[in-house]
């Protein structure tokens, strides 16, 4: 399969406080890859349960990535 495929932690490396893992992760993603059901899934529940988002930001966090991928 070509292309990159990202996991969980590139997603979670964005709204990090650490600016050069979030600027790394940001331009991977901007590089184009693929991404899993499973990765959103996991980045929501990430969000709610580390993050401390609540109510559906949680899920528009996650589902923001899912546009930026095939």
């Amino acid at each position: 399969m070509p292309g990159n495929f990202f996991d969980t932690n590139v997603h979670v490396y964005i709204a990090s406080g650490d600016p050069a893992k979030s600027e790394r992760a940001e331009k991977l993603i901007a590089d184009g890859g693929m991404i899993s059901i499973q990765v959103l899934n996991e980045v929501a529940n990430v969000a709610r349960s580390k993050m401390g988002m609540t109510g559906r930001k949680p899920t528009r966090f996650s589902t923001r990535f899912a546009g930026c991928f095939r």
